[in-house]
């Protein structure tokens, strides 16, 4: 499909890297190289979906004395230091993808491989903002009949953004887009530099309450500093709750659990508290882990907080905590091939969750079987499946919800 095809040989090659400059080697690439990308997908005027879509260098092969890379089932594909062109090893030949020499609305010789031919291809520049640097870059915009791709490279990064559009004969088409957040740069010594911004979760509450001498609830409200950027995507990972008891100077090993997202930005779960060692003159002390979805995760913490506890709480004031049915969005989305779908059961029930290409044909059946109530999860192993959108469903009791999922290889 020609608004993926790009993507297939989107690789970022250097050799002897000893006797170059690093600083300006517009595409640096090494094996363990990692991009992280918010993807959009805007379906054709109507409302937009983001999720995290990651890259890397996984395998590399010399082909006529000359070092090429492969990403994402592309291409051989190598970056030429000395030319400072992007070179891929297509049908026995050596073609060019990128010219980086060419001036700014000028043009030159680009391979396209949708069609197998060169075509004149008009170079752009200009000043972006990539990661948390604003900086010149270099783009392509590629058009078909109704269809167009745009790609940007930007010094030390690669491939810093890159978007595909498709029309269809009334006009109306859909869209998506990526945009770098962060990025692993290995050298070719094997150190790495990790690109990221200052961008992390924030706790902005929670709370500890005792429901009755045995159980307690922990709350938190946590946030993320790119949430606002990206409306309806949220960068908080996970959260728990690490907690230990102490008497003096004995102290008890710290143990966690992890909190249950309820909302957006809520996260709580129920903890059964150690009566045994409170009665004896214990003191439970806890504090909120949020974890966040970089390619390297951020923690933040808070202080160690002491618990109130009261023994001759009745048990009468319990409030039994409640779960929803739900069916959450697959992470990661877009995913090669594996991704994780999170859902919760209200009562027992038998539970079907099922795989649908986007003509709704069944594709497989990944859970058939009775749950209680609570949270869970599966893997979904798209490993022998296409390219392409599909929709995995839920059914427990009078429960049913649909969501979709990207397939992108």
């Amino acid at each position: 499909m020609k608004k993926i095809i790009f993507l297939f040989f989107i690789v970022f090659i250097f050799n002897n890297l000893s006797a170059q400059d690093s600083s300006k080697i517009i595409v640096p690439l090494e094996i363990g190289n990692k991009w992280q990308y918010m993807y959009e997908y805007y379906n054709g005027g109507y409302s937009s979906e983001y999720s995290l879509f990651e890259r890397s260098i996984y395998r590399d092969t010399i082909i006529n004395g000359k070092r090429y890379y492969f990403f994402w089932k592309s291409q051989p594909t190598r970056y030429d230091y000395n030319s400072n062109k992007l070179l891929i090893y297509f049908n026995g030949e050596e073609k060019q993808i990128m010219d980086f020499n060419t001036p700014e609305d000028s043009s030159f010789d680009y391979f396209n491989v949708a069609t197998g031919y060169y075509q004149s291809q008009q170079v752009f520049k200009e000043i972006k903002k990539v990661i948390s640097d604003s900086m010149q870059t270099t783009s392509i915009h590629v058009f078909y009949s109704l269809d167009s791709e745009g790609y940007w490279f930007a010094n030390k990064y690669g491939l810093s953004s890159y978007f595909d559009l498709w029309r269809g004969p009334g006009g109306r088409g859909s869209s998506s887009s990526y945009e770098l957040l962060r990025a692993i740069i290995y050298d070719s010594t094997g150190n790495y530099t990790y690109y990221t911004d200052t961008n992390r979760c924030n706790i902005k509450n929670y709370s500890y309450e005792q429901l009755y001498n045995s159980n307690a609830k922990f709350k938190a409200n946590i946030d993320h500093g790119l949430n606002s950027t990206y409306r309806w995507f949220n960068f908080v990972d996970n959260c728990l709750v690490e907690y230990f008891y102490q008497k003096g100077e004995i102290k008890t090993d710290t143990l966690e659990f992890f909190l249950n997202k309820i909302d957006y930005f809520i996260f709580e779960n129920y903890l059964a508290l150690n009566t045994n060692l409170l009665n004896q003159g214990y003191k439970l002390y806890y504090r909120i882990v949020a974890k966040d979805k970089s390619l390297i995760p951020v923690y933040t913490y808070t202080e160690f907080t002491l618990a109130n506890y009261n023994p001759t709480l009745d048990a009468n004031d319990i409030n039994e905590f409640k779960i929803n049915y739900s069916l959450e969005q697959n992470y990661p989305n877009p995913f090669n091939p594996v991704s994780t779908i999170k859902y919760a059961i209200e009562k027992p029930f038998n539970v079907v969750i099922k795989i649908f290409d986007v003509l709704g044909n069944e594709i497989t059946k990944l859970i058939d079987e009775p749950k209680e109530r609570g949270y869970y999860s599966v893997d979904f192993d798209a490993s022998k499946l296409a390219s392409g959108i599909y929709y995995y469903s839920l059914q427990a009791g009078d429960f049913h919800s649909v969501k979709k999922m990207v397939l992108l290889k």
